[in-house]
């Protein structure tokens, strides 16, 4: 199940950070949400694992490992 990390915006145009990397836009007018495509050069993607330097492959590695800890602890709270 996908939580919500951070909202922002009017409420009638709100965005949503979840615990799953997505982004979601909601629009009050039609009363949906929408997935917004990925942001470029974010952690997972071709872009990022192309522009990714090999010196700094450990730096990513360890932030990918945190994003997979706190996803482990936010499935555990169900």
């Amino acid at each position: 199940m996908r939580h919500i990390l951070q909202l922002s915006g009017p409420a009638n145009a709100l965005v949503a950070l979840c615990d799953d990397e997505t982004i979601w836009s909601f629009v009050a007018t039609t009363a949906s949400w929408t997935q917004l495509p990925a942001i470029p050069g974010q952690i997972g993607t071709t872009e990022a694992d192309d522009a990714v330097a090999l010196h700094d492959r450990a730096a990513v590695e360890q932030q990918e490992r945190a994003l997979q800890a706190r996803r482990d602890r936010f499935q555990g709270k169900k």
